[in-house]
């Protein structure tokens, strides 16, 4: 996973998320594609906290899907615990969004760490291949928020 491997702790916006019962496997922890939802959670509340959403997205006429993700597993969640996830936008230099992510259990214990590309496509599934404007100006906002302690918690 390219960019990701350190275990420096990754600054970047914050959200914490309750592990709940229906998030476990039987072993008691938590099922390892439960990940990519809690990656999906703070991917939208990073966007929602600058107004935009998938409905937004769509309005404007463009979508943005996931085309790649990784998920190195180091650590169990386990059940009636709190995660922490962090997520730090990667610098865009094409119409590709790239997150990088950690999550730690409360004690700050490193649990998983990954990546998500995106890319930014028309409606009807055209690739493009710079950002749009609505779009650039939605990752400036986030690249300028995410080195802001006074905006990284998420609710």
């Amino acid at each position: 996973m390219s960019g990701v491997r350190t275990r420096e702790t990754l600054e970047g916006f914050r959200q914490a998320i309750p592990v709940r019962f229906s998030e476990c496997d039987l072993y008691g922890v938590v099922w390892h594609g439960r990940y990519a939802v809690y990656l999906e959670e703070i991917r939208n509340a990073i966007c929602a906290k600058y107004g935009w959403s998938v409905a937004t997205a769509r309005e404007r006429g463009y979508l943005v899907p996931v085309t790649r993700m990784e998920i190195l597993y180091r650590s169990p969640a386990r059940l009636d615990s709190k995660v922490s996830v962090t997520a730090r936008l990667r610098l865009p230099t094409v119409a590709r969004i790239v997150f990088d992510y950690q999550v730690r259990d409360a004690g700050g214990r490193l649990l998983t760490e990954a990546v998500t590309e995106q890319v930014v496509t028309r409606g009807d599934g055209e690739l493009l291949v710079s950002l749009p404007e609505p779009i650039r100006a939605l990752l400036d906002q986030i690249l300028c928020g995410q080195d802001d302690p006074a905006q990284r918690e998420l609710s």
